[in-house]
């Protein structure tokens, strides 16, 4: 979700607004809200560490990124809420294979964090390079589980 006018600061700091700072209507406040979020997000370097490449990143329009830091700004406004598990539908979906290679690292990392990440992915190649377990279905039908050599031995 992009917000017209937000850097990408302040739109990973929404994802920490929506429970610290439930119901702020007043405009004034919201904007105190994501400061105090931006102070928040220096102590969690997982989530500023998806812009990592550059330091003004983070300072930049949202609108104006590609589509593959659009989805790395997903996932750190899921972050900035500390989940124990987040659900992504179609990550590599639409993205260059050198996106994807950008994106395995950052799940990897969200991984060793102690975060479940449950991903519904037709990119099989790129997903088993992540999954620890993966399950196969067909119209809502289960046809295999296990480990992702399990499965491609199937």
């Amino acid at each position: 979700m992009q917000i017209p006018g937000y850097t990408i600061i302040d739109t990973i700091g929404t994802g920490g607004m929506a429970t610290v700072y439930k119901g702020i209507q007043d405009s004034l406040k919201r904007k105190v809200a994501i400061k105090i979020i931006h102070q928040q997000l220096a102590n969690q370097p997982v989530v500023l560490q998806q812009f990592e490449r550059e330091s003004y990143i983070p300072f930049k329009k949202a609108s104006t990124l590609p589509t593959g830091y659009l989805k790395r700004l997903e996932l750190a406004r899921c972050l900035a809420l500390q989940p124990e598990i987040i659900i992504c539908d179609e990550v590599f979906s639409g993205l260059s294979m050198s996106e994807i290679a950008s994106m395995v690292p950052l799940i990897e990392r969200i991984q060793d964090d102690g975060i479940t990440i449950i991903m519904i992915e037709h990119r099989l190649r790129e997903l088993f390079q992540v999954a620890n377990r993966v399950m196969v279905m067909n119209f809502g039908k289960k046809l295999i589980e296990g480990t992702p050599s399990k499965v491609m031995e199937n």
